[in-house]
């Protein structure tokens, strides 16, 4: 459900952004490369402002910005595929947040330590796929309208010509 609700809004909608290229995930993998290259670097310095390597600072900086987009890009998107106006703060992109954070929690079941998290019930999990449900629903509803109207007018089209020949 997760990456069905990270690529529905770029699916379905007109006017989505694009994420970050490298996205956060691939910048801070590189990350323990640039850490090894530095080994006498100390993070956790017990002073107020703690000297880093220019490089180090510039991707650093790089993760916070493309975090930054792509957080900003999932709701943008939501609210382009949601919403007429590209609403952020519409009920029903409030609603997909709350869907989408509830899939994001239970993505890797072995991030529950000890099992201290109860395992959402079987209504809870209806009740969050079928916010999804019905925007898939909503969305493609015209789509399948217009296809039933072009099949009506082929089947007319393909009839007249059928008489014509006979």
């Amino acid at each position: 459900m997760r990456e069905i609700m990270s690529g529905l809004p770029s699916a379905m909608a007109v006017n989505t952004r694009t994420r970050p290229n490298p996205g956060s995930a691939s910048l801070t993998s590189k990350l323990p490369g640039l850490v090894s290259r530095h080994p006498g670097l100390d993070l956790r310095a017990d002073q107020d402002v703690v000297p880093v390597p220019r490089e180090f600072a510039i991707a650093v900086a790089e993760i916070i910005d493309a975090a930054t987009k792509e957080q900003g890009i999932q709701v943008a998107n939501a609210a382009a595929l949601l919403t007429d106006d590209n609403d952020e703060t519409h009920p029903l992109v409030r609603q997909w947040k709350s869907a989408q954070r509830f899939f994001l929690e239970w993505t890797h079941l072995d991030r529950n330590p000890n099992g201290t998290r109860a395992l959402p019930d079987d209504a809870a999990i209806r009740s969050k796929m079928r916010v999804i449900e019905d925007v898939i629903e909503v969305r493609t509803a015209l789509f399948f309208e217009n296809l039933s109207a072009v099949q009506d007018l082929l089947a007319i089209a393909n009839a007249a010509i059928g008489e014509e020949s006979s």
